[in-house]
């Protein structure tokens, strides 16, 4: 692949990201089901990654990140590591474990909306906040993005076949 191509592609796939950052911004966000907002950007680096390589699958995890902190700025810059981790196993996952790469994206979105969920819950729990209390924010939230992770497939998907389209070397 030569590198307008490459740039091509990311260009797509960037393209993509600010789309549905500036989605969960401006919809998502002002949608509230039991006091929970969808987090739709690290269902976007594990998606792409299953399909790139672990390494760009990395570097579309760090770029995810950073507009995380970017756009959302009460967000903890820890993310930025660890959607460029979540890109990194994703990739992995999808170039050596399941070759599926719906249900591989699918168990890695979980996973990671899983973690940002521990995240959320266990430092506040250690602290003596009740657990109850923690879980029904966290658990509404996790089931409300993963409601999103069709849509948001879907929309990776078609751009994956575009881009093979317009790139058929690729």
């Amino acid at each position: 692949m030569t590198t307008r191509e490459s740039f091509g592609k990311w260009a797509w796939y960037g393209g993509a990201l600010l789309l549905l950052c500036l989605i969960q911004l401006m919809v998502s966000d002002q949608i509230v089901l039991y006091g929970a907002r969808p987090t739709l950007l690290p269902l976007c680096a594990a998606t792409v990654a299953v399909w790139e390589e672990p390494s760009a699958g990395a570097g579309f995890g760090l770029a995810a990140g950073l507009l995380s902190v970017i756009a959302f700025p009460h967000i903890s810059p820890l993310i930025v590591l660890f959607l460029s981790g979540i890109g990194l196993l994703s990739g992995l996952m999808g170039k050596y474990v399941l070759q599926n790469p719906f249900l591989c994206s699918l168990l890695c979105s979980w996973f990671s909306l899983f973690c940002i969920a521990c995240f959320h819950v266990v430092p506040p729990a250690l602290q003596g906040v009740p657990l109850r209390l923690l879980l029904s924010v966290a658990l509404p939230e996790l089931f409300y993005s993963m409601a999103c992770f069709f849509p948001v497939y879907a929309l990776f998907r078609q751009v994956h076949k575009t881009i093979q389209k317009r790139f058929p070397f690729y």
